[in-house]
């Protein structure tokens, strides 16, 4: 599945949802959502809530590092020493 048929998908249900006068069903779909959600997010690997305008500083500045190493001009650890650390 694709971003825009995610998308799609998620609009549609959105609209259903709206449009529904059961409360019952609502309740169930409400209750399914944050049963499957509380499933999910245990299996997702949190960025420590990182915005995504420092997630692209952080990647702008290991590019910068990169080219730098290509240059010449910076020499990197070893990957010993980077796991010691943590």
């Amino acid at each position: 599945m694709n971003a825009i048929e995610f998308t799609t998908l998620k609009n549609e249900l959105a609209l259903c949802i709206l449009a529904s006068e059961d409360f019952d069903l609502i309740r169930k779909v409400s209750r399914y959502m944050q049963r499957e959600s509380r499933k999910t997010s245990k299996n997702i690997i949190h960025n420590d809530d990182k915005t995504k305008k420092e997630i692209l500083a952080d990647f702008d500045q290991a590019c910068k590092e990169l080219k730098l190493y290509r240059e010449g001009k910076l020499k990197l650890r070893n990957i010993e020493d980077v796991l010691n650390e943590l």
